[in-house]
């Protein structure tokens, strides 16, 4: 007869408690993963975003697309300016 309380608070009271608790860190863990992947979409430097666009670009022109990042930087041919080669 005691096992059988016993089985019983632990169904009714225990394992609840249980489960919620592993939900709710679950929860927590996934609403964190969601953020801070949603804060760094909203970056404006260069993330993996910019990088999936140029290469979706790359993929419907065939051509190769310059970053217009800081990445690369490029001289800029100004009239008047003598290109050396």
């Amino acid at each position: 007869m005691a096992g059988a309380v016993v089985m019983v608070i632990v169904l009714v009271v225990l394992f609840p408690v249980v489960v919620l608790m592993g939900t709710g860190i679950l929860a927590a863990a996934l609403g964190s993963f969601l953020k801070a992947d949603s804060d760094a979409a909203n970056r404006s430097d260069d993330g993996p975003n910019e990088y999936l666009e140029l290469a979706r670009k790359e993929a419907e022109t065939g051509y190769p697309q310059l970053d217009d990042g800081h990445g690369g930087r490029r001289r800029l041919n100004l009239p008047g300016r003598l290109r050396r080669s």
